[in-house]
């Protein structure tokens, strides 16, 4: 036979039918909003996978398949150096069809009718804990997409009913959202404006003399998510290591002209690419200053906006510092 169709009417799907069927939506996290399936590592070489904060039960599909956990699983990674994926497992020769395990490999090894969803990634050297083993966390998660008639009505939807990663399009104003922020601070985020969820306008007024650089800082500390903070706090990044577009403005208390000179560190050393020397003179029509630079932060990186004028004790203000990441994987 080299062909066939299915489903039959009056006949029930066989596993493989089923799996085809219903396995089209991918393999998934059904996150509800409490971060399902996330990851502790352990001292002892095992991690701990978790179910769901918001509910108490983790939901996956496998290959069309489901899998749901109501309480905390340790599992043990090998020690041997080699590259090792956690994740969900979908074996029907099994008696739990689809099960927490362990895949050595750079790419897991699967058998005929097998089919993986990894969770998280380790790469392991010989002699290294867990814990010093470089991590890649993959989480993927099922977001459906839906159609609003009405971007206000949408935005006045509580993105909680919905699964996290929703992609909603609305009719009227043809605007795509995700369903974003966190269980205690639910938002719909602007997928055209991947900062909304990380945003701060930041105010500082202050003065400088010749040569002078006038600074405002952020540090880089790792979360699930969160907003930028304001000057002096943490600016909170779900990845330890991401790709991050900062854009910032400078305006000139009085119209005159000047050398106006900006530039970005990274722990205090000036980032290349990231140094303006910008000869206009700032005039009525043209008061302000915007810089753009694209860089890759790490976790604990501390980052710097410094400013400078060739005039003395000039009154500077910062109107806005605006962050928006692309997220890599947790290295």
């Amino acid at each position: 036979m080299t062909q066939t169709a299915f489903p039959i009417v009056g006949a029930d799907l066989t596993d493989t039918q089923w799996s085809q069927v219903v396995g089209a939506t991918g393999n998934g996290i059904l996150d509800d909003f409490g971060n399902p399936y996330s990851v502790t590592v352990n001292t002892n070489d095992t991690v701990t996978v978790r179910p769901s904060t918001r509910s108490g039960v983790a939901k996956a599909i496998v290959s069309g398949f489901g899998h749901r956990m109501d309480a905390p699983e340790n599992i043990a990674v090998p020690t041997g150096a080699n590259t090792y994926h956690v994740g969900l497992l979908y074996d029907p020769a099994a008696t739990l069809i689809v099960q927490l395990a362990v895949l050595p490999g750079v790419t897991p090894q699967l058998t005929a009718g097998q089919d993986f969803m990894p969770i998280v990634i380790f790469e392991r050297t010989a002699g290294q804990t867990l814990l010093a083993a470089k991590s890649y966390l993959v989480r993927p998660k099922i977001t459906p997409t839906i159609d609003v008639p009405f971007e206000a009505s949408l935005l006045k939807t509580s993105p909680l009913l919905f699964l996290y990663g929703t992609i909603a399009h609305t009719g009227d104003t043809d605007v795509t959202y995700r369903a974003g922020g966190t269980l205690t601070a639910p938002k719909w985020v602007n997928v055209a404006d991947p900062g909304a969820i990380l945003r701060q306008s930041a105010l500082q007024r202050t003065s400088s003399t010749a040569n002078e650089w006038v600074t405002l800082n952020w540090g880089v500390e790792e979360s699930d998510r969160g907003d930028v903070h304001a000057s002096g706090s943490p600016l909170l990044i779900a990845p330890k290591r991401g790709l991050v577009i900062v854009s910032w403005s400078v305006k000139f208390a009085t119209q005159q002209d000047r050398i106006v000179r900006t530039r970005l560190l990274r722990g205090g050393v000036a980032i290349p690419g990231g140094s303006y020397d910008d000869k206009r003179g700032a005039t009525n029509a043209e008061p302000i200053y915007n810089n753009t630079l694209h860089l890759f932060v790490n976790k604990g990186d501390e980052l710097s906006v410094q400013v400078s004028s060739e005039l003395t004790s000039m009154a500077l203000r910062y109107l806005e510092s605006r962050f928006s990441f692309g997220y890599t994987s947790i290295g």
